[in-house]
């Protein structure tokens, strides 16, 4: 995606500095562009069914609060360069997730706070299935959650 490409001098250097803050004895270093590319990832493979764990998805939706996280210390120029690349992933993600405990269809990521926190997969697969009731977090079918969803 190479985001950073499109960011000023001093927007990268926030980046650096909030992502030397998070990778605090992290091996591997994080950009920017691969935690976009990791939210991808896990919007892809709820659409396409692929099993993996709670503590997968869980890891996902922190990305995704450390990609805000990141959006909040850019200039608007920053921020706009980012959501050129992000706006499509959330719209993946949201496509593919329902939240249970809200009936509207449609969501503005604009103007919810957090928003992906409280969004599940419509269809989960694998150990996620079995982790929602855990969490005192039943599945039902998006019609049942959230009405009949266009096609």
């Amino acid at each position: 995606m190479g985001v950073e490409q499109n960011l000023s001098r001093s927007d990268r250097k926030r980046v650096d500095d909030i992502l030397g803050r998070f990778q605090a004895g992290e091996t591997s270093p994080t950009t920017l562009s691969s935690l976009l590319r990791d939210w991808k990832d896990l919007a892809r493979s709820i659409a396409e069914g692929t099993k993996w764990s709670l503590s997968t998805y869980n890891r996902g939706l922190r990305t995704r609060s450390l990609i805000e996280e990141i959006c909040e210390g850019l200039s608007m120029d920053g921020r706009r360069a980012v959501k050129e690349v992000l706006t499509q992933i959330d719209l993946d993600f949201i496509s593919t997730t329902f939240d249970p405990l809200n009936n509207e269809i449609e969501i503005d990521p604009e103007q919810e706070i957090g928003w992906w926190q409280y969004r599940i997969p419509r269809s989960p697969q694998g150990e996620i299935e079995l982790g929602f009731p855990e969490l005192g977090m039943g599945i039902m079918p998006p019609s049942e959650a959230c009405g009949e969803l266009p096609l």
